[in-house]
């Protein structure tokens, strides 16, 4: 869906499973999708050298997330948010880590907090509202210092 504004595939699932879980591992990202581990790995690192990104260590193991600090963070948010709320029932399962809890599989409505809201939102912005004319002024300009 946001294949074309994020260069690939993977980048677009990287950044929904990070949006959808808060932090992951390469190697969970990668399995999750059936993607090379190297993909992934070149792609976290690409986008925690953009700013995107956080990384950690956990014992021997980088954990990357989407960075709080990034300047357009709210943006990047709102933008998967809305894709999000347009991809499939079976695609969002998808995005859930298999070890999380049950809860988090079963209620995935839970990232946007009203669905239904957020579905008309992006139907409303596909109809575009005609332009207003603005009102003339038809009366001289008066220049004089009296």
């Amino acid at each position: 869906m946001l294949e074309a504004i994020m260069e690939s595939l993977l980048k677009e699932k990287v950044l929904f499973f990070l949006l959808v879980n808060d932090d992951a591992y390469p190697r969970e990202i990668a399995a999750n999708f059936g993607f090379n581990l190297n993909a992934v790995q070149y792609q976290l690192k690409k986008l925690e050298k953009a700013g995107v990104l956080y990384s950690r260590l956990r014992g021997k193991v980088r954990l990357y997330g989407l960075d709080p600090n990034y300047a357009f963070r709210r943006e990047l948010d709102a933008l998967l948010k809305k894709a999000f709320a347009l991809l499939k029932a079976s695609e969002k399962e998808k995005l859930y880590k298999s070890n999380g809890p049950l809860w988090a599989k079963k209620n995935y409505e839970n990232i946007i907090p009203n669905m239904k809201k957020a579905e008309k939102t992006v139907e409303k912005e596909k109809t575009v509202a005609p332009a207003r004319e603005l009102p003339r002024k038809t009366e001289p300009l008066d220049f004089s210092t009296d």
